[in-house]
């Protein structure tokens, strides 16, 4: 039999969890290399100079900005194709694991 943990093995484990430390970015993809990557309805990770955004979904383009929304915004994120241009060539965006 393989090594099995006790109850309070997993309890102590659990309290040592800190979620803050946790990431949904993909650990098999790398990060997007192009903008044509970015498909619409898939979520993402965008790590922008001021802020990390987590689980953006990609609407779409409008007008030529790309716009991502999320339960954690009250309003659509928008990036201009030059701005996500320059966050692709930084690696600061990720798909999220699904």
């Amino acid at each position: 039999m393989k090594n099995l943990k006790t109850f309070l093995e997993y309890v102590a484990e659990a309290q040592e969890f800190d979620p803050s430390k946790t990431t949904d970015i993909d650990p098999v993809l790398p990060p997007v290399q192009s903008t044509s990557e970015l498909i619409a309805g898939k979520e993402y990770v965008i790590k922008s100079t001021d802020k990390e955004y987590t689980d953006m979904l990609l609407v779409g383009i409008a007008d030529g900005s790309y716009l991502f929304d999320s339960e954690d915004l009250e309003d659509v994120l928008r990036f201009s194709r030059e701005e996500m241009e320059d966050l692709v060539s930084k690696g600061a965006i990720q798909q999220v694991a699904e």
